[in-house]
């Protein structure tokens, strides 16, 4: 599979993330207007609780503001519409007062490279969590946002198998959290971090290990939104930068 390709099947699988992050809890919401995915994921006040993905260019300007409309609705107040870097220079996202906040590149393989992966020495401690409780715990011991991070996971999130919990576990206590979404024929990883008395030892890199692995089991693309400090073990596994995915937001207006 080429990169064009590559990139095609992250962006349409997007849309089919967004709508698993949007369901499973009473506060969360999804629907498509116009022909767009739109989703509220919690009440917490940042940008991604309430998210819009346009990944198929400039849909027109009825379709956008109704989008921004249901977002405004719908959100919390912040929300953020997301597109690919190729349609990010349009002049008329700015025209209807949305700009830039912040870029994530994508990165993907072909499922069937796995098999060439390395094993980390430190993957035997790769478990799924006992509990959403113990997930928590994990996940919020490094994103350090308890609001959001109770409103992402929830006891319902573990029994659906379209989702998929990890933890890595230190003398029996979970330090590092992530989450694979199988969406769109692909395997998404998300939520990869460990607590930061435990940074730079190898945890991070089991699981993300772990994690990727998993998504590819049963899918054609194993896909994740990168940092720059974790692009360099990406590319180690085989992991090809395909796309970037551009948040907006809107404008501050000043008098």
């Amino acid at each position: 599979m080429d990169d064009t390709e590559l990139a095609d099947r992250c962006a349409s699988a997007g849309s089919e993330v967004v709508a698993l992050a949007g369901s499973g809890a009473p506060w969360r919401r999804t629907d498509v207007v116009r022909g767009v995915r739109v989703a509220v994921l919690g009440t917490f006040s940042d940008p991604w609780a309430a998210q819009g993905l346009l990944t198929a260019g400039w849909p027109g300007d009825d379709a956008v503001a109704e989008v921004v409309a249901w977002l405004r609705r719908y959100g919390p107040g912040p929300f953020m519409v997301t597109i690919r870097e190729r349609d990010a220079a349009d002049p008329r996202w700015e025209r209807v007062g949305l700009v830039p906040w912040s870029a994530e590149p994508v990165f993907a393989d072909d499922s069937t490279a796995a098999v060439t992966w390395p094993r980390h020495p430190l993957e035997s401690q790769v478990r799924v969590p006992r509990d959403a409780e113990e997930f928590f715990g994990a996940y919020n011991s490094w994103v350090e946002h308890e609001v959001a991070v109770r409103q992402l996971v929830v006891d319902d999130d573990l029994s659906d198998p379209s989702k998929r919990f990890l933890v890595i576990d230190i003398e029996g206590v979970a330090v590092g959290s992530a989450i694979v979404r199988y969406a769109g024929g692909t395997g998404y990883v998300s939520g990869i971090g460990v607590h930061p008395d435990h940074r730079r030892r190898g945890y991070g890199a089991a699981l993300t290990l772990a994690a990727a692995r998993l998504a590819a089991s049963g899918t054609d693309v194993a896909w994740l939104h990168a940092s720059e400090a974790g692009s360099q073990l990406y590319r180690r596994l085989g992991f090809r930068r395909v796309d970037t995915h551009v948040a907006l937001i809107p404008a501050v207006r000043t008098a």
